[in-house]
Order: C-alpha cells, then structure tokens, then sequence
C-alpha cells in the first residue's frame, strides 16, 4: 500500500483521501455536512516480534441526515469488513 501512494503521489488511496501517514499507521478519512469518518490502520510489534494491524472506524453524526445514512449503509459494511477479515485470514 505505501508503495502505491508514494508511487501514484496522490492524497488518496482508492477512493479514500489520506489525511496523514507515517512509517507505522495511515489515517483515511473525510468531512462532510451529515457525517466524518476516520479510518486509521496502525502496525505494531507486539513482545514476540509479530507484527499485528489494527484497524479501527470512527464515525461522527452532525445531524439526521447523518445517522440515516449510517443506518442504511451499516448492515452491508458490516458484511464487507467480514467478508474482508475471513479472506485476510486465508492468507
């Protein structure tokens, strides 16, 4: 991944804009009237020397609108997130 974005010179990721990056975590994320969402991927080393990705979503509702959205689109990213850990695991 952070052979692409430095490759591509882009502030985005995909569709996701990249708020900031250094050597061990990457924050996508974006602001919107209704909503903002964060995205941060973190690589830490645990004691044994493996390393481990963490990967968290935070989503802040300004509004009605906001939390509608969040509540139609929830169930499918639930899926998504998922489907996406049980093919990482596969790997």
């Amino acid at each position: 991944m952070r052979n692409q974005l430095e490759r591509d010179g882009r502030d985005r990721f995909g569709f996701l804009p990249v708020l900031s990056r250094s050597a061990r975590e990457i924050v996508f994320g974006e602001d919107d009237r209704h909503l903002d969402f964060r995205l941060p991927l973190f690589l830490h080393t645990r004691d044994d020397g493996q390393e481990v990705l963490t990967v968290t979503s935070v989503v802040r509702c300004h509004n009605l609108w906001g939390r509608a959205y969040l509540a139609a689109i929830h169930p499918g990213h639930v899926l998504v997130v998922w489907s996406a850990l049980a093919r990482a695991g596969r790997r």
